[in-house]
């Protein structure tokens, strides 16, 4: 509820800067907070307590050298949803620029080396007397990707496509990577 004389836009927006100085800085004391935006520290509280209610923010104390530990103010799981992700965009490019420097024999010894990281670190994740009887009986549907131990890649579908394409690293796959 806004203050007499303060609109609830004014009170979105300053919760708003709240939210991007702790994910561009991290957590952050309400005196911290206050400085940088340039309001009382009482007044960054109260818009602290309102993004703790919505459980976009988590206090944690902290330990200081006389007084009262400080409460240290930092971005919940939640308040992730609120900013942008550029992974895909960022993955994509960088698959443009790999393939720009080094050709498509380049990108696939990327994306080769890729896989074989990401197999060996599965593989030691999966119980050694689990793993043979478990990888054969998930290769029986290798329609179904098995996220819990496979990742998913990008591949070429085309020359006049690009790299657009997420295709599902399979049990039966890593079962053949693991007989070669």
């Amino acid at each position: 509820m806004p203050r007499e004389g303060q609109s609830a836009e004014a009170g979105n927006n300053t919760r708003h800067a709240i939210l991007k100085f702790l994910k561009t800085e991290g957590p952050a004391d309400a005196a911290t907070l206050a400085g940088h935006l340039r309001l009382t520290a009482m007044a960054v509280r109260q818009h602290l307590y309102e993004l703790e209610d919505q459980k976009f923010v988590v206090a944690e104390e902290r330990p200081v050298p006389l007084g009262r530990p400080a409460k240290y103010w930092k971005l919940t799981a939640k308040a992730d949803r609120l900013f942008p992700q550029a992974y895909a965009e960022l993955s994509l490019s960088l698959i443009d620029a790999v393939d720009r420097a080094f050709g498509e024999s380049g990108v696939q010894k990327v994306i080769a080396a890729r896989y074989k990281n990401q197999v060996a670190t599965y593989l030691q994740q999966i119980a050694p007397n689990a793993r043979s009887a478990r990888l054969p009986k998930c290769a029986e549907d290798s329609a179904r990707p098995s996220r819990t131990y496979f990742g998913l890649f990008w591949v070429k579908t085309s020359q006049s496509s690009g790299w657009n394409t997420l295709s599902p690293v399979t049990d039966d796959v890593l079962i053949a990577f693991r007989n070669t």
